[in-house]
């Protein structure tokens, strides 16, 4: 099974910090028999993640497993009316 989060990193104003992290972005999480959990934040939590930014997360699980997700925490950007 695969599944794929996608949430918020702005790479064009290297000057914030909140943006800086870029590196933290952008990876796949392998789980298995051996390793069943994995915690995933945006980059920067709990600092909070610049608009119209993205960023991938990328969860696998062996075939026939599935994929739990428990948020402990979900905001998401503000969209001006």
């Amino acid at each position: 099974m695969k599944m794929c989060c996608v949430g918020n990193k702005d790479s064009l104003n290297r000057t914030d910090p909140y943006k800086a992290s870029y590196i933290q972005c952008n990876e796949t999480i392998v789980l298995s028999h051996a390793y069943q959990h994995a915690t995933v934040s945006s980059p920067g939590f709990p600092r909070p993640y610049p608009d119209d930014a993205e960023c991938v997360t990328e969860i696998r699980a062996p075939p026939q497993h599935s994929i739990r997700l428990h948020f402990e925490e979900l905001l998401t950007e503000h969209e001006p009316q």
